[in-house]
C-alpha cells in the first residue's frame, strides 16, 4: 500500500567550475534545471551559491496482510473495499439503487440521483449500472470536495463498457462542471468521439466552449476498460491513462464549477451526449495516487552556471528515490543518470521519461526494483542545447576528436549527477548512465569525459570516440544497436566495441539486433538480464 511522504526542505546547490578538457580527459555534463532538487532529500552540501526550496513527495510501500478465519459453522463478514480510503472524496460502485439513488461509498454524501430507467447488472467487478435508453443518467449535486484548483491533486478512475451504439454526438461517461445550456465550461470529463470512435478526455477551466482534449491513441472497442484522469498539482500537469497506459498530458486548470456532475449523459439536447453501456465504478480521490509508473517520479529544475563557457542554463529533470529512502539513514543506493533521445527534448519535464509517448522500460523496470536512485534531465530542442554538439547530424556516427568542452546541457547534467553523488546517499562504486539515440551519443561522451565516475553504461543506438577507447576499459558497458538503423548507423556502436576490445577492454558487451531499425531501445530495455546485470556492476575504488 502506498503512502505519501511530503518533505519541504531548503537545499544548497553547488555551482562547479568545469575543468578544461584535454585529449585524455575532460568533464562533460548535461544541462538540467531544478527547483525541486533531489538534493532536497540529500544530506548537507557545501560550497554554496544557489539556494533552492523544494517540496517533495515520495511513496513508501508497506505490506499489509489481512488474516481471515473460517469454520464450517461461521464465516467472516465481507472485507472492506480497499478502494475506499480517506482520500476518496466520491465513489460509486453501482451495486444497487436505493430510493432512486446510488450511494456515495466515500461517506461524503455525494449520492448520485438516478434518472430514466437504468438497471443494475453484473459488471466487471461486482455490480454495474446499465444505461440502455436515451435519458438514462445520474446526477450528483455540486459539492466543495468535487471542486479542484490547478494546484490541487486529484484522481478520477472510471471502469466502463460501451455498447457501440451511437446517439447524435459525443457520448458522455462522466463530466463534472459542464452545463452547455448555461454556457458553463469549467469541467473535467470523459467522452467518446464517434467518428473513428476514440475515448476523449477533457478538462478546461477557462469557461469557454473550447475544450482542452486528449484522444486515446487507439479506437475504442466494446470491452471493459479503465479510464483515468490524474492531476498532479505539484507539477501542474494532468495525465490521462487507459488501462494503465499513458495517453497524453496537458496543463492543469481550475475546475471549481457549481454545476455538479453528470454520469452517462451531459444534461442537454435530447440524445446528444447519451452514453449507452455499463459503468462498473467511478472513484474520485483528492490525491495523485492514480499516477502510473514513470509519472510517479518527482520534479526538479537544476540551475547551472558554467565557468568555462560563461553561460547559464536551467533544465528540468525528474528523479526517483526508493521508497525506503531516509536522509537520516546510512543506507546508500546505486544511481542511474538517464539521457533521453531527441524525440523527447523540450521543457515540459514530462517526455524524457518516455520514448515517443511510451514508458521508458529501463526506468520503469528500475522503479519496480525500488532500490536505485534515478535522475532523468531534459535538454532543449535547439542544437546548441542538445546532449552533444553534432548539430543534430545523427548520421555522423563515430567522431575522431573529443571537443574541448561538452555542450552546456551535458555539462550541467554531469554537475547534477555529482550533486547527488556528493550527498552521501549514493554508492560511489555503483554510478550508472544510459541513453538512447541522441542520449546514446551523450552516454558515450559523458563516460569518455568522466571515466573514473561510472561503474556501468548502457548506450543504445549511439556513437562515441574510438580514439579514447583506452580510457573506457574499466567501465562495464553493454551497448545496443539495430543493424538496419537508418538514423544512427550501426557502425557507431561497432566501432566503439572494436576499439575498446582492441585497447584490452574485457568488460564490454555488444548486442546487435538483426533487421531492427532505429527503435532498438524496445529490444534493449526489455532484455531479461539487463537490470540484474546493471545492478551487479561495481567499480573498484582507489
Amino acid at each position: 500500500m502506498k503512502k505519501l511522504l511530503s518533505l519541504s526542505l531548503a537545499i544548497i546547490m553547488v555551482l562547479v567550475c568545469v575543468v578544461s578538457c584535454s585529449d585524455k580527459k575532460s568533464e562533460e555534463t548535461t544541462a538540467v534545471t531544478s527547483e525541486l532538487t533531489t538534493t532536497d532529500y540529500l544530506t548537507d552540501i557545501t560550497s554554496i551559491e544557489t539556494t533552492i526550496e523544494t517540496t517533495i513527495e515520495t511513496t513508501e510501500e508497506t505490506d499489509e496482510t489481512v488474516t481471515t478465519e473460517q469454520t464450517t459453522e461461521e464465516t467472516t463478514s465481507a472485507e472492506p473495499n480497499e478502494k475506499v480510503t480517506k482520500n476518496l472524496v466520491a465513489g460509486w460502485l453501482f451495486d444497487s439503487i436505493e430510493n432512486g439513488y446510488v450511494k456515495d461509498v466515500s461517506g461524503n454524501g455525494n449520492d448520485a440521483k438516478v434518472s430514466g430507467s437504468p438497471t443494475i447488472v453484473d459488471g466487471k467487478d461486482g455490480g454495474a449500472i446499465n444505461l440502455s435508453s436515451v435519458g438514462d443518467h445520474l446526477f450528483v449535486e455540486s459539492s466543495d470536495n468535487l471542486k479542484f484548483s490547478k494546484s490541487d491533486s486529484f484522481t478520477v478512475i472510471v471502469t466502463a463498457k460501451w455498447t457501440g451504439e451511437k446517439p447524435q454526438s459525443w457520448p458522455c461517461i462522466i463530466n463534472n462542471g459542464l452545463d452547455k445550456a448555461n454556457r458553463k465550461y469549467s469541467y473535467f470529463g470523459m467522452w467518446i468521439k464517434l467518428t473513428s470512435p476514440k475515448m476523449v478526455f477533457g478538462i478546461t477551466g477557462n469557461n469557454t466552449e473550447q475544450n482542452i482534449i486528449s484522444y486515446l491513441h487507439n479506437d475504442i472497442d466494446k470491452g471493459w476498460h479503465t479510464y483515468k484522469i490524474v492531476q498532479d498539482g505539484d507539477s501542474g500537469n494532468v495525465f490521462f491513462y487507459v488501462d494503465g497506459i499513458y495517453q497524453n498530458c496537458i496543463s492543469a486548470v481550475d475546475v471549481d464549477s457549481d454545476v455538479g456532475a453528470f454520469i452517462g449523459y451531459d444534461g442537454s439536447d435530447g440524445d446528444k451526449g447519451q452514453f449507452l453501456g455499463q459503468i462498473d465504478e467511478i472513484l474520485i480521490y483528492n490525491d495523485k495516487s492514480g499516477l502510473e509508473s514513470v509519472d510517479t517520479m518527482e520534479y526538479g529544475v537544476f540551475k547551472y552556471k558554467s565557468s568555462t563557457q560563461n553561460a547559464s542554463i536551467e533544465l528540468p529533470y525528474r528523479f526517483y528515490l526508493p521508497s525506503d529512502y531516509d536522509i537520516n539513514s546510512k543506507k546508500q543506493y546505486p544511481i542511474l543518470l538517464f539521457l533521453h533521445g531527441y524525440g523527447e527534448a523540450g521543457t515540459d519535464n514530462v517526455q524524457q521519461v518516455r520514448v515517443l509517448d511510451v514508458d521508458n522500460q529501463l526506468i520503469k523496470r528500475l522503479i519496480r526494483e525500488d532500490n536505485c536512485i534515478i535522475v532523468a534531465p531534459q535538454c532543449r530542442t535547439e542544437a546548441q542545447y542538445n546532449w552533444v554538439g553534432v548539430n543534430q547530424q545523427w548520421s555522423i556516427a563515430s567522431r575522431d576528436i573529443l571537443p574541448k568542452n561538452p555542450t552546456i546541457s551535458l555539462e550541467a547534467a554531469t554537475e547534477l549527477l555529482k550533486t547527488f553523488i556528493s550527498s552521501g546517499k549514493v554508492r560511489r562504486n555503483k554510478v550508472y548512465v544510459s541513453g538512447l539515440s541522441m542520449g546514446g551519443y551523450g552516454t558515450w561522451e559523458i563516460i569518455t569525459r568522466n571515466p573514473e565516475m561510472f561503474a556501468a553504461a548502457i548506450p543504445v543506438c549511439g556513437a562515441g570516440f574510438p580514439s579514447h577507447a583506452k580510457e573506457l576499459v574499466d567501465i562495464n558497458i553493454w551497448a545496443f544497436h539495430g543493424t538496419a538503423d537508418p538514423t544512427v548507423p550501426c557502425r557507431g556502436t561497432e566501432e566503439m566495441y572494436d576499439a575498446i576490445v582492441g585497447a584490452g577492454g574485457k568488460l564490454i558487451n555488444m548486442t546487435l539486433y538483426k533487421g531492427v531499425q532505429h527503435d532498438s531501445w524496445i529490444n534493449a530495455y526489455s532484455e531479461g538480464k539487463l537490470i540484474t546485470w546493471l545492478l551487479s556492476c561495481e567499480r573498484e575504488m582507489e
